[in-house]
């Protein structure tokens, strides 16, 4: 390594004077070698103290005068002479100056934090940017730069997420993650001090959300190591669990998926325990908006996360992506084809009034793999039609099966496929189409609900398939039909995709379901009765209340 080259690399990127592209480059020349990392840490100390030792002589010479700047040149630069002062003043000048510069780092060194005062080196690194997708920026006070998987992030470092699919995994040092979704930011080891005076929380355990949405899994710390998650609305006390934030302009929503916080309402004080299920809404007042909030003091059934690989809850409120908020692997998020086509339901929930798709960029892989290997799956939806006779688009065939949630290429290839009516049956039944080694690419034949049970009311439609054949269909958590289907998953076609409210190819219109979507749900195993019955329990809270009025 040449380390004076490498010296006036740093001290130039230090004072801010590398191009772009030169940054960059000094970034990965010294990302991953030891020996340039420490020769940056040192510079970065020394660096960060000269304005400490440059006031200290200042008070023990008043008479001398040292500019900042001449202290952030280049350190090997020699202390050139005027052209037309080469007189033996200017040079002891120039010595002098070099002198007190040589005396200004020896003090770094020499003497006691007791006389120069604390260091203010390198800012320590809390987190790393595990995953990046689309555009990410970071900022640590100097201006944003978009960054890379593997980025680390200091202390006061505020992470960002662009539009579109932009995305960012934070990993915390003892392997708690974090995900930001699309427009969203965050700063790490910063934010508001707690509202209430205990738990302390240091500086370094605070994540503050400015805007957008996080979803975290938070690993069990011991007791009295907190780490705090604030918004402007809420302080959010976390030991070990799983839970998500969204900041709307409004209120913060806190949905929990597993285990227990504190969330305390910035504006009002009052502090609440929230559970597995629970979700609340924190603004100008505090609110849980779960079954719990009809008992007080007992919380709310907890939805069963055994086998879950998909979970969608639709409650976004805007935009034009639907998030995977199940915490299980990469997010399999889907995004809306025609925006013009939805409405988001105030509360929770996403309408379907025109035909439209909504769809996984890429293949549902994580759902694929894992069926494939269990050779079993739950569908559940909490769904409320908007017919019970098909409008037609214009379609051939109005009565064509309409997709509610699918894995599918095309209307003649799926893995599966939960859906509305079909061409022998009314729109008032429900279908699954379920591709095994025994049926068609199209999971034929289908296995369907009696006529007359998809009506224009909100349903809890549950789905299950076992590794043996057997196929359950429960309505509102009551067991409603069973029947066999032989076969197993090994042909399933791992580059389909996951879709709503449509089907991929052409003609489109004649599988647009329309309707009112407030859960869909895929596991790799068959829920047991219980586990349907404790799932529809949790409901969809105070949104499900309301959309059965």
């Amino acid at each position: 390594m040449n380390t004076d080259a490498l010296t006036e690399q740093i001290l130039s990127y230090l004072d801010g004077g590398l191009p772009p592209d030169a940054e960059r480059r000094l970034v990965e020349r010294v990302r991953g070698d030891a020996e340039a990392e420490r020769l940056l840490a040192d510079l970065m100390r020394i660096h960060g103290n000269i304005p400490v030792v440059l006031e200290e002589l200042r008070t023990e010479n008043r008479n001398l005068r040292v500019p900042a700047g001449e202290l952030r040149r280049r350190r090997k630069r020699p202390f050139a002479l005027p052209a037309d002062r080469p007189t033996a003043t200017g040079w002891w000048w120039g010595t002098g100056l070099a002198a007190a510069l040589l005396v200004a780092v020896g003090l770094l060194v020499g003497r006691s934090l007791k006389t120069v005062g604390p260091l203010r080196g390198p800012k320590p690194v809390l987190a790393r940017v595990a995953e990046v997708q689309g555009r990410v920026l970071a900022d640590t006070g100097r201006g944003p730069a978009v960054i890379r998987a593997g980025h680390p992030v200091t202390r006061g470092e505020t992470v960002t997420t662009g539009g579109g699919g932009s995305s960012a995994q934070i990993v915390l040092a003892d392997g708690s993650h974090f995900r930001l979704t699309p427009d969203s930011a965050v700063t790490v080891g910063g934010g508001p001090a707690p509202l209430r005076a205990a738990p302390a929380v240091n500086v370094e355990n605070r994540m503050h959300l400015a805007r957008g949405r996080l979803e975290a899994d938070i690993r069990k710390r011991a007791a009295g190591d907190w780490l705090l998650f604030t918004t402007e609305h809420a302080d959010i006390l976390v030991r070990g669990t799983r839970f998500a934030i969204e900041l709307r302009r409004e209120a913060t929503h806190l949905r929990m998926l597993d285990g227990e916080v504190e969330a305390v309402n910035r504006r009002t004080g009052a502090p609440l325990v929230l559970r597995a299920g629970d979700y609340a809404i924190i603004g100008a007042t505090t609110r849980l908006a779960s079954d719990a909030a009809t008992v007080p003091g007992q919380a709310a059934a907890a939805r069963t996360r055994d086998g879950l690989l998909a979970l969608y809850t639709f409650l976004e409120g805007k935009g034009a992506t639907v998030h995977d908020v199940s915490g299980v692997g990469k997010a399999l998020d889907l995004q809306i084809e025609d925006s013009a086509a939805v409405r988001w339901l105030p509360g929770g929930g996403l309408a379907t009034h025109a035909p439209t798709l909504i769809a996984s960029p890429g293949a549902a892989r994580k759902v694929i793999d894992a069926c494939r290997r269990s050779h079993a799956l739950t569908v559940e939806a909490w769904v409320k039609p908007g017919y019970e006779d098909p409008p037609s688009f214009g379609a051939r065939n109005p009565n064509w099966p309409r997709r509610i949630a699918s894995v599918s290429k095309d209307g003649e290839n799926c893995n599966f496929v939960l859906g509305q009516g079909g061409r022998r049956a009314p729109g008032t039944c429900y279908f699954l189409l379920l591709r095994t080694t025994r049926t068609s690419n199209v999971g034929v034949p289908a296995n369907r609900s009696e006529p007359n049970t998809a009506r224009t009311q909100l349903t809890h439609v549950v789905w299950t398939r076992s590794a043996g054949g057997e196929i359950v269909v429960y309505l509102d958590g009551a067991r409603h039909a069973a029947s066999q289907l032989a076969g197993d998953f090994s042909n399933w076609d791992r580059s389909f995709r996951f879709a709503l409210a449509n089907e991929f190819g052409a003609p489109r219109y004649d599988r647009a379901w329309l309707g009112e979507y407030y859960l869909i749900a895929v596991y790799d195993r068959a829920l047991s009765q219980a586990d349907v019955a404790r799932n529809h329990q949790a409901g969809r809270g105070e949104y499900a209340r309301s959309a059965r009025r």
